[in-house]
């Protein structure tokens, strides 16, 4: 997706992908300046397969205990 003249494409083994991209860039006239690859974190991952990031998840996770604690006080 282009953002402030720069592209993020997100692939897997883009190590691999890398070289054809540049390859099918430079056939269509694509300049490209510069290349750089980012390995996914782990929150990147968490928020991939939840949707949340991990903050929001440990958030909602306290948030969770907290309404249990008043419950389990309130049965007494």
């Amino acid at each position: 997706m282009p953002h402030d003249g720069f592209i993020d494409i997100r692939v897997e083994k883009g190590e691999e992908k890398i070289p054809k991209l540049l390859l099918l860039m430079e056939k269509h006239n694509i300049i490209v300046d510069s290349v750089s690859l980012r390995k996914p974190s782990l929150d990147d991952v968490f928020l991939h397969f939840t949707g949340k990031t991990i903050r929001e998840q440990e958030v909602t996770g306290k948030d969770a205990m907290r309404q249990r604690r008043r419950a389990w006080g309130h049965k007494r």
